[in-house]
């Protein structure tokens, strides 16, 4: 009896490994629809060959994409028409924290106004359900050195 126990977790715990890092989001879309499971919104924009270890799509009208580095996190890479960010998101519960932000950003691509703003740091909570619980990022815009803070569902530009 534990013989048959111990044989069918190594199988649970194979397949689930193979799903994790050999699965695709066109695989879950798939099962999604066949049982009826609603996938989040944002998911939508995803590319259908992106697993868990890597992948792309569109968040908004930039190219999004990550590589799962070690066991600790993801690198995330964040592509517009003539401007590119970086960050590192880890696991934290039902979200991912996001911090060593670098690169550059348009302030109006986050609703904070024109303008470029370039990173210097920050850190963001963003839910498995693709909404940001909080966030903070510092740079630099027209001259100035800037922190954005996450506030009531908006960034405001407050200067350091």
């Amino acid at each position: 009896m534990i013989r048959v126990l111990a044989v069918f977790l190594g199988l649970w715990l194979g397949l689930c490994l193979a799903l994790l890092f050999g699965g695709t989001l066109g695989h879950l879309r798939m099962v999604s629809e066949r049982i009826g499971w609603a996938l989040p919104g944002w998911v939508a924009a995803l590319d259908d060959d992106s697993g868990f270890t890597s992948g792309q799509g569109r968040l908004e009208s930039a190219s999004l994409d990550w590589r799962l580095t070690g066991w600790d996190g993801f690198d995330l890479r964040l592509t517009g028409p003539d401007w590119q960010a970086t960050g590192r998101a880890e696991p934290e519960g039902a979200a991912l924290r996001i911090g060593a932000l670098r690169g550059t950003l348009p302030l109006d691509w986050l609703g904070a106004g024109p303008g470029m703003l370039a990173l210097d740091g920050g850190d963001l909570l963003v839910g498995l359900d693709g909404e940001i619980r909080e966030g903070r990022i510092d740079g630099q815009a027209s001259g100035a050195a800037v922190t954005l803070l996450w506030e009531g569902g908006a960034w405001r530009i407050a200067n350091r």
